[in-house]
């Protein structure tokens, strides 16, 4: 049964030396990934023997509304591809599709004509499960590395483009298709937000960091580096209100003495950026932006602390 440390903050343990190497025995890491996306992380780094604190700092829902999406689709024909920049995306677009179009074999006619274009492998693996192939895949898993290798295999002039997405984040793709003469329809498929309960938990997370209980942080995008840091803040906030009679500190000067420490570990270069940025941290960054990546940097530092 995990044991909570504190409060509601869950520790997974690993599992037994017959299950796992030993790799990462006696680290400590806190995923911040939703809870729908958090497992696969946790799971590689448990059977590396890594001690794990779940706390999610992103969730994610449906739009408030679907009718663009469903304006696409009525035209879906009419374009020569789809991107999808991540697996939430491929995941929010089919199951939307699917509830409008319920005839399998009508979708798929649909589609018959579409390619698709995908950030990367783990985006492309999630569009092989719902049944079709990525076409065009860049060698870096970055949105920048998408526009300069496509540029340069295929015309983009007068391509027509649509590109589920959500509201976070830029808008690389479509300011550079665009400016080299493509069109492209973006369309909102699922919204990133903060989770219900992380304000109310907030001090459990500050705890959590000041008492040193873990050893690095985890973050796989910018929304993420910025919603950990509101959480952090609201507890910092919520403390001074409490402790009448107290000072008001600098609440970044305050953030920093906290992450004293603690290492980051970014899945890629706009997610460091934003580390940079917002907690005036430099993160470890993983050489292959995925979460696999994300490990193997994880693996390499320890090992060279070792």
């Amino acid at each position: 049964m995990p044991e909570s440390i504190p409060d509601q903050l869950s520790e997974s343990q690993a599992p037994t030396a017959s299950e796992k190497t030993d790799l990462l025995s006696g680290v400590s890491v806190l995923v911040t990934r939703g809870v729908h996306q958090a497992s696969p992380l946790s799971q590689q780094l448990l059977e590396l023997g890594a001690s794990i604190f779940e706390f999610p700092v992103i969730a994610l829902m449906r739009p408030d509304s679907f009718a663009e999406l469903e304006e696409a689709l009525q035209q879906i024909q009419n374009y020569d591809w789809v991107i999808f920049a991540s697996v939430n995306a491929v995941d929010f677009f089919f199951e939307h599709y699917r509830q409008c179009q319920k005839d399998a074999a009508i979708l798929q006619s649909e589609l018959s004509t579409i390619r698709f274009a995908t950030v990367g492998p783990a985006t492309a693996d999630a569009l092989e499960r719902q049944g079709y192939q990525s076409t065009f895949t860049p060698q870096s898993f970055v949105a920048d590395a998408l526009v300069d290798e496509f540029e340069s295999t295929y015309v983009l002039s007068g391509t027509k483009f649509l590109w589920p997405r959500t509201t976070a984040g830029r808008q690389t793709i479509k300011e550079r298709f665009s400016k080299a003469g493509a069109l492209v329809d973006v369309v909102e498929v699922y919204q990133t937000v903060m989770p219900d309960d992380a304000l109310s938990r907030s001090q459990d997370l500050l705890e959590l960091i000041e008492t040193k209980s873990i050893d690095f942080v985890a973050l796989a995008s910018s929304q993420s580096v910025k919603n950990f840091d509101t959480i952090i803040r609201h507890a910092l906030e919520q403390r001074q209100l409490k402790e009448k009679g107290q000072e008001g500190s600098d609440a970044s000067q305050a953030i920093a003495r906290a992450l004293t420490g603690i290492e980051f570990i970014s899945i890629g270069p706009e997610t460091s950026k934003t580390i940079e940025k917002v907690l005036g941290r430099s993160p470890l960054q993983a050489r292959t932006f995925t979460i696999p990546g994300m490990v193997e940097r994880l693996i390499e530092s320890v090992t060279a602390i070792g």
